[in-house]
């Protein structure tokens, strides 16, 4: 696949949502991926993970599962795609709110 296809279609950005900043949805080819989770731990990066399924083991712990996969350099380059858009997002933001 081209990396070039790769479009950012939606960000929702979450407040007091602990670690998790936030979803993305992209677009690829014909391919709509929903969900792709922005992190961030204290005194850390912002990071980019799969879209995630939960879902309860039989001892009743929640656990976590990766939607899909993808060849690590396609990865690598949706996570830019994605820091990209998440970074511009904050710019705006704050130009905004400089000419309010």
């Amino acid at each position: 696949m081209n990396q070039a296809e790769i479009k950012i279609l939606k960000i929702i950005r979450l407040q007091g949502a602990g670690v998790l900043r936030g979803f993305v949805d992209i677009g690829m080819g014909s391919w709509i991926i929903n969900d792709w989770r922005v992190l961030q731990r204290p005194g850390e990066p912002i990071q980019v993970s799969y879209p995630l399924v939960s879902y309860r083991d039989k001892s009743g712990i929640h656990r976590y599962r990766s939607l899909l996969s993808v060849p690590s350099q396609l990865k690598q380059y949706i996570e830019l795609q994605i820091l990209l858009a998440w970074k511009q997002g904050d710019q705006d933001a704050a130009r905004n709110k400089s000419t309010n």
